[in-house]
């Protein structure tokens, strides 16, 4: 919806991130975690508390509270074993080496004008999120309320 708002204003949209980008660091996962996600959203699901789970994790995101996002999901998957390390690698790959990569890229096209960018809100938390990283290259970031 953003980037049609956008062409219909004739704003021009540049992505933080290529495709492969991403790819590539989906392919980097080990193979037998993803098959333990979908094994733990299985068992969530066959419990019959997997719908509550995704419901409080929307309500956190709308509530503005995404910082809680992640504890909620590790609580509900940290009671099958081996799930440290996965959350570890899942981290490193799918979040803080692509913040790395957008931060550098947001910044330089920030440097030039004004910008805006939409990004995941795991992508926004965290000492490794866009958040503090933009502040770290030098940009003063202030929190401004969701307004509905």
């Amino acid at each position: 919806r953003l980037i049609e708002l956008a062409k219909s204003k004739d704003i021009p949209v540049v992505s933080l991130e290529t495709i492969e980008s991403q790819l590539e660091a989906i392919s980097s996962i080990n193979e037998q975690m993803f098959i333990r996600s979908i094994e733990d959203v299985a068992r969530l699901y066959e419990e019959g508390i997997y719908d509550a789970v995704l419901q409080t994790m929307n309500e956190l995101y709308l509530k503005e509270q995404i910082g809680m996002i992640i504890p909620v999901q590790l609580h509900y998957t940290s009671q099958y074993e081996g799930r440290d390390d996965d959350w570890a690698e899942f981290q490193e790959a799918l979040l803080d080496a692509r913040n790395e990569l957008m931060v550098e890229n947001a910044g330089q096209l920030m440097d030039k004008q004004s910008t805006f960018v939409a990004v995941g809100a795991l992508h926004l938390i965290g000492d490794t999120g866009l958040i503090e990283g933009l502040r770290n290259y030098g940009f003063g970031v202030r929190r401004l309320p969701l307004e509905r």
